[in-house]
């Protein structure tokens, strides 16, 4: 066996204080305005690096510690790094530990136990932590942990085991040093500070974690612009694990082979772990309990926690429904008739102008092999350009944004909308996107290239596409303010989706389109082609009429050839007089 322990030499005991909290621009309300401005502190909607597995009980299981293993590639493969804290506050049995891990056929171990703050000098552990590829940090003190690791060199190397899809194991209290934040009551500080959150080591961004019992977790506060983790004795969350090491039979996670790993946050041992949300100026405090075998998205979390720490998205007031330059063309998926693409084409100024295609709502390792569709080949367009490139670093390149700037007509593709938002929001594309429009040019998309056109994103959860309302992903590209954008509505029966959005946000005008069917959206008039039908829902309350005792919604379902003035909310009749609201569809019931 190759085993190691170091003791480090003592050093000066400082409990670093001071608040981390990374600032946030403000985002406005509008999709623009809320997509294309950078953000201070950058979400990488791929997650984290490597995995973590964070245990809310003093003692490992055998799961857990099987786990960690696996994730390594097996204890022959394991390079482990044992850290606990200071010596003077946690004697170990260090015998015990490293006998433990031989115990696991595991050759390869070296056991750190600091005398006092880790600092450069301390070059035994610093170096080993270059090779290892698994870190287990033993409970102990919260205190005493913090002190030793939490802004040393120590907090950097560990990013670099992540970063080299490593493996960090925090075990009690040890887990909650793995935060961004760490909360911290009055008798756990050392240096007679009474701030209530210091910094951790943030290798699991954005969040702040609590273990223990019932009579701790009650106590449990998530400050503003992170998400909260309660982890019971008997609870262990895994983030960044394949999604092949998971257990889905629980729940249905609409294409989880998909997810990035980094951005999993799975459930295990005989507890639920509650993930919480900090009050803001529109929603309330929210929490959730994920029992055993379920996943949640990291980054759908985070986006929800960065929201809630800016200005508050709904906006009460929304924009007007309209496009005072280009054309928008709105498509519910699901066919592509004649009269569609040749209104793409006309309002884009004919086969021989610049058409630039997006892909980016489908995988990335497919949207890089996918070619230009069909039907503008078909209808003579020659000078078709296919970009791929998805998020910051590659969309803010000027082979990408060149690309959009000379694009007479951009064409959203059809897939997952919240993959639009991870490739572009906050980065230039929106900006260069808005601008086609502002000379004049289209912007056309189906399916989920429809309702990325909204102001608000509907049916954005990257779990599944059943919930019509994702905290995290509301935020549409706004080419259409105002609107809450739907698609494959009656074929899939999701007029009662729909009306619960705007019920709930009545500032909205709803639009559910059929498949096989389009508006073309010039000004703030929707004309309607193809094959079924397009529904408008009006939820606003009558004029003189609280909003909470209003139950109001106003329907209008329109087919090809028909009108709907988006500005005054209502179809445009010969007469120009608005026509009765028809009732809802038998089906969608």
């Amino acid at each position: 066996m190759n085993l190691h322990y170091s003791r480090l030499r003592p050093r000066a005991a400082t409990l670093r204080t001071v608040l981390l909290l990374g600032s946030v621009i403000a985002i406005g309300g509008r999709g623009i305005d809320a997509a294309d401005r950078p953000l201070a502190r950058v979400l990488d909607p791929r997650g984290i690096s490597g995995s973590l597995i964070l245990s809310g009980g003093q003692a490992a299981d055998d799961d857990t510690v099987r786990r960690f293993l696996e994730s390594v590639g097996g204890a022959e493969r394991a390079r482990i790094a044992v850290l606990t804290g200071l010596a003077s506050d946690n004697p170990v049995d260090s015998l015990a530990i490293l006998r433990f891990w031989q115990r696991q056929d595991v050759t390869s171990v070296t056991l750190s136990q600091p005398d006092g703050q880790v600092t450069d000098a301390d070059d035994e552990l610093l170096k080993r932590l270059k090779t290892v590829n698994a870190v287990w940090i033993q409970d102990g003190p919260l205190a005493s942990l913090l002190e030793a690791y939490a802004g040393t060199p120590v907090q950097a190397a560990l990013q670099g085991v992540l970063k080299r899809g490593g493996t960090v194991v925090g075990i009690g209290r040890a887990a909650e040093i793995v935060g961004s934040r760490v909360q911290v009551s009055d008798e756990e500080q050392r240096d007679g500070n009474k701030h209530e959150f210091v910094p951790g080591l943030d290798l699991l961004p954005d969040s702040v974690i609590r273990t223990g019992t019932a009579d701790v977790l009650q106590d449990f506060k998530v400050p503003s612009g992170h998400v909260g983790y309660s982890l019971p004795n008997d609870a262990t969350m895994l983030v960044g694990c394949d999604s092949d090491q998971l257990d889905f039979r629980n729940q249905r996670v609409y294409g989880r082979g998909n997810l990035d790993p980094g951005r999993t946050v799975y459930v295990v041992g005989a507890d639920a772990v509650t993930v919480s949300l900090a009050k803001s100026l529109q929603r309330p405090e929210w929490s959730v309990a994920v029992p055993p075998n379920r996943v949640v998205d990291l980054t759908a979390l985070r986006r929800s926690a960065i929201e809630r720490d800016t200005t508050d998205f709904p906006p009460a007031n929304v924009g007007i429904p309209e496009v005072p330059n280009g054309t928008l063309v709105i498509i519910g998926g699901g066919g592509m008739p004649k009269e569609i693409v040749e209104a793409i084409i006309d309002a884009a100024g004919g086969p021989d102008a610049k058409y630039t295609v997006l892909p980016t709502a489908i995988p990335e390792q497919f949207a890089r092999r996918s070619g230009v569709p069909r039907f503008f080949t078909e209808f003579g367009a020659d000078d078709v350009t296919v970009l791929p490139q998805v998020g910051r670093g590659q969309v803010d390149q000027p082979v990408f944004l060149d690309k959009i700037r000379q694009a007479d007509c951009v064409w959203f593709g059809g897939g997952r909308q919240w993959r639009f938002v991870d490739a572009y929001a906050h980065t230039p594309a929106v900006a260069a996107f808005h601008a086609v429009l502002k000379r004049g040019g289209v912007i056309c998309g189906s399916s989920a290239g429809a309702s990325i056109q909204g102001e608000y994103l509907a049916r954005a959860n990257p779990l599944g596409n059943l919930p019509i309302i994702a905290e995290g992903y509301e935020r549409g590209f706004g080419f259409l303010p105002g609107t809450a954008i739907d698609q494959h509505f009656s074929q899939r029966k999701r007029f009662d989706d729909l009306r619960q959005l705007v019920q709930t946000y009545p500032q909205f005008l709803g639009i559910g389109i059929d498949e096989a069917t389009a508006i073309v959206v010039r000004g703030h008039v929707a004309t309607v082609l193809g094959t079924h039908h397009v529904f408008f829902l009006d939820a606003r309350p009558e004029d003189g009429v609280e909003a909470e005792d209003a139950k109001v919604l106003r329907v209008a379902r329109l087919k090809a050839g028909e009108r709907y003035d988006l500005k005054a909310r209502r179809p445009i009749t010969e007469t120009d007089q608005a026509q009765p609201a028809i009732a809802e569809p038998a089906a969608d019931r």
